[in-house]
């Protein structure tokens, strides 16, 4: 899924993982 994710648009993974 975090694939999925991060090829759809990578502003989802910092939803999923908030990085500074």
């Amino acid at each position: 899924m975090a694939s999925a994710g991060v090829a759809a648009s990578p502003q989802y993974i910092q939803i999923y993982l908030p990085s500074p």
